[in-house]
């Protein structure tokens, strides 16, 4: 409205928000477990997470009444925890002397690219792809390209699992972006989606609980209209 203050809203959270839309035409690309979209306009606690140039994470909250809160993140920024020997030595290797690594550093586009360049150090061999976009459209002719793929989907998984505890968000998983949408041949890798159950005291939650890839044509839009009928 004229007159009221500016509504300043982080651009995940926006997609966050149009993805919670009643009306929004969200589609499912690929549903990895249980039934994504039905769990989406239930009651519950979500996250949605996404493989762009960074990492976006928000939670989404929607009270038995429909009341829809969207607590946006900046864990993207928070410190990449290896969940594997291989994963310790890509980070050691890819940020030598440095302590604390930011998890987008790693899983994100520019991560993919950095991971393909360090596997084509280690194996000596010329690179094939210059870009994020190359590396995930060579998966099936590059193999050095199709194993960074692989590993960023183990390296996305495990951390995915561990932000699901965190937030306490059982009731869904929804993957978007563009990285993540072009590398989803790997993120439905048996192995990498091992990787997202990993904890012993709560694998048989997490192995149940719905997660899809899913898409919206202009989400951050439709996210801002939905959040300025809400506040």
């Amino acid at each position: 409205m004229l007159g009221d203050p500016p509504l300043i809203l982080n651009d995940f959270a926006a997609e966050a928000w149009a993805f919670s839309s009643s009306s929004a035409e969200v589609r499912l690309k690929e549903a990895f477990s249980g039934a994504p979209l039905e769990a989406l306009r239930q009651p519950g606690c979500y996250l949605v997470v996404g493989i762009t140039s960074g990492l976006g994470v928000a939670a989404v909250n929607r009270s038995e009444a429909g009341l829809v809160t969207v607590i946006p993140t900046e864990a993207g920024h928070a410190t990449f925890a290896a969940a594997t020997d291989e994963l310790a030595d890509v980070a050691a290797e890819l940020f030598p002397g440095r302590r604390s690594v930011a998890t987008e550093e790693v899983i994100s586009a520019p991560g993919l690219l950095a991971i393909y360049n360090l596997l084509i150090k280690r194996s000596g061999s010329s690179p094939r792809a210059k870009t994020p976009e190359a590396i995930t459209g060579s998966i099936a002719t590059d193999p050095v390209a199709r194993a960074a793929c692989a590993m960023l989907a183990r390296a996305f998984w495990a951390h995915a699992g561990s932000l699901v505890m965190t937030f306490g968000a059982w009731d869904g998983l929804f993957v978007t972006g563009a990285a993540g949408s072009a590398m989803v041949q790997s993120l439905r890798l048996p192995d990498a989606q091992a990787m997202f159950a990993a904890s012993s005291k709560h694998r048989r939650v997490l192995q149940s609980m719905p997660r899809g890839l899913i898409f919206l044509e202009h989400a951050e839009l439709i996210g801002l209209a939905e959040a300025l009928r809400h506040y």
